[in-house]
């Protein structure tokens, strides 16, 4: 899957595709596509170009050195989407990038506590910068907001809900929301005095 050929890729797992979509003006299909099933590292190279195509390159300094932010936040995203996939499933992932955000779709969810990304990898990098404005929104979505509750539940179990929100570059109504839905999670205590607890089924 890393380096194969696509004749052998598509032998042993034909619905290994990754659907880059823009809906900026046509919203009901797409303004431009391009539907990639080849090894991982063309895939990681097709989809960076085409984040490099369709979004803004926002200036940014961090310590006295410009960085593209773009390229990191879509870095990250996109390596998640290629490496943490569901190869038995036959849905396409998709990278979708809109007028106000960007995100992507796959056959992956976290279900427990050990299966997280290492804090120092994974989504980590991308949430650092995501609230910097590359296409007007955090793009977080779904999922990757589930994961990085968990993960930063996980690294600090006394963080609030407000501080969660603010980390990750949404309201504390969708933090709430998306608590509510993890089943194994509960703040156990009162106020600042409380603190989560992760359960291991």
């Amino acid at each position: 899957m890393l380096l194969g050929k696509d004749c052998v890729i598509k032998a042993i797992n034909p619905a290994f595709t990754t659907d880059a979509l823009v809906r900026k003006v046509n919203v009901d299909r797409y303004d431009d596509r391009d539907k990639i099933s080849t090894n991982l590292i063309e895939s990681y190279d097709r989809l960076m170009a085409f984040a490099s195509k369709h979004l803004w390159d926002k200036f940014y300094l961090e310590k006295d050195i410009s960085i593209s932010l773009r390229d990191r936040i879509a870095r990250e995203i996109l390596v998640n989407t290629l490496i943490h996939r569901e190869m038995t499933s036959s849905y396409v992932a998709k990278f979708v990038i809109e007028k106000n955000k960007m995100y992507t779709e796959n056959a992956c969810r976290a279900q427990r506590n050990d299966l997280i990304d290492d804090p120092q990898g994974g989504t980590q990098g991308g949430t650092q910068y995501g609230t910097q404005n590359v296409v007007g929104k955090s793009f977080l979505k779904g999922d990757d907001i589930i994961l990085r509750i968990l993960e930063l539940i996980n690294k600090n179990n006394t963080i609030s809900r407000q501080e969660l929100a603010t980390e990750l570059g949404v309201s504390v109504r969708t933090i709430q929301r998306h608590i509510k839905s993890i089943d194994n999670i509960r703040y156990v205590g009162s106020g600042y005095s409380g603190h989560w607890e992760i359960r291991e089924d």
